[in-house]
Order: C-alpha cells, then structure tokens, then sequence
C-alpha cells in the first residue's frame, strides 16, 4: 500500500511512484516548484501571455529537462485546487506531461484519506493520450481527459504561472470526476516521465523495473485514449 503523508503546507508535494527510483534503488526527494514568472524580472518574461499564439502558451508547459547541481528538473503540468471529490469521497491528483508530437502522458491517482497528515493512494493510472489544440478559441483538449483554456495563475508579488482553466470531460477510474474543473499549473519536479511506448528512454534502470512490475501486478494500469 503506497502512503502519501500530508505536508503542513497549501501543496501536496509528491513525485511519480515509478520515478522515484534510482540505478541505486533510492528514492529521490520530493522536489516540485512552480514555474513563476515575476513582471519580467531576470529573464525577461511578463504575465501578459494574451499577445502569444495558442501554441506558444501552450509551449510553456511542454516538458523539457533543466540539469541542476543537485538533480535534473523536469517541466510538467500538475493540477491545482481540483473541485469536488470522487463519488466515494476520495481526491484526485495527476501530473500531465505534455511530449513533442503532440503526445501526453497523464499519470492519475486517487487519494483516500487515512487520517490528518496521511492518504493511501489508490488506482494508480497512465494514460497516454493526444493534445489537440483550437488556434482560433485556444481552447486545449486532452483526449479522453478534458478540456481547458489559458489561465494565468497569480502569485504573491505579482509573480504568475501560465496554467489550464480544466473540466474533465470523462472519469478516468472511480466514478465522480466527469465535469469537475482543475487548475494545470506549470510546475518543475524530478519526477521524469515515464512513457510506456518508450520504456528505453527511462534515464534510471530501476525505475523502469519498478514500473514494468508494477503494471504487471496491476498496481498501475495503462489506458490509451
């Protein structure tokens, strides 16, 4: 049974259970931090994403790697503040890694509350599946998944994410979450994908086990949409 402990803070950090391994077999540390732009301090970049074309905004959350001297980083899309529960009272959580191609690789879970500081997390799920983005409304559509538009997500300080205004259009495993509505969030974490069509790219040998076992126990199941 795989135990997340709730931190004392508005966000539950967490990464991939099947990335957290290394060659070693160590887990690695949670390591998840938004992707702030601050008016253009430092690197140049504003909030004011309405004068980019759909495909650039959406291009801020396209997964890409940044090595730093601890561990590499990684670009995802996490959700943020999902509405409503499951019918059975459980949460939601996924990272969404949106690859070249227009491929995405959506990794869900559901969260069932223990106690106050821990949830067991159920029905480990990978979807991989296709964005398709409208040039014309910028509306996103994650087949199988949902729907969203840009949502500039606002910080202290005037700092800002670019993000998804997201409606699940389907329940991915327990019934309950058709039409609710998230935020997708521009994040880093070292939690790299895992992409079952590309299991060779998986930087650590152990993760790609751990996976490979996992899926074969049906711990993780895979969709494709």
């Amino acid at each position: 049974m795989r135990i997340l402990r709730q931190l004392a803070t508005a966000t539950l950090l967490i990464t991939s259970a099947a990335a957290c391994a290394t060659d070693a077999d160590e887990g690695r540390p949670d390591d998840v931090e938004e992707d702030v732009r601050s008016g253009g301090k430092g690197d140049g970049e504003t909030c004011d994403f309405a004068a980019m074309t759909a495909a650039q905004y959406y291009g801020q959350l396209a997964y890409i790697e940044e090595p730093s001297e601890r561990w590499a980083k990684y670009r995802i899309g996490g959700t943020w503040d999902i509405t409503g529960a499951l019918d059975n009272g459980d949460k939601v959580d996924l990272d969404v890694y949106f690859l070249a191609n227009d491929r995405v690789i959506v990794e869900y879970h559901e969260q069932r509350r223990i106690n106050s500081s821990e949830s067991e997390v159920l029905n480990q799920t990978v979807v991989v599946t296709r964005a398709r983005i409208n040039a014309t409304t910028r509306e996103i559509t994650i087949d199988g998944v949902g729907t969203g538009t840009p949502l500039t997500v606002q910080r202290g300080g005037g700092a800002c994410s670019p993000g998804i205004a997201f409606k699940f259009t389907s329940d991915l495993r327990s019934p309950g979450l058709k039409d609710d509505n998230a935020v997708i969030q521009s994040l880093w974490t070292s939690a790299y994908v895992i992409d079952p069509d590309h299991l060779d790219q998986v930087p650590s040998e152990a993760a790609r086990r751990y996976f490979q076992e996992d899926v074969a126990a049906g711990k993780i199941q895979i969709q494709r949409k």
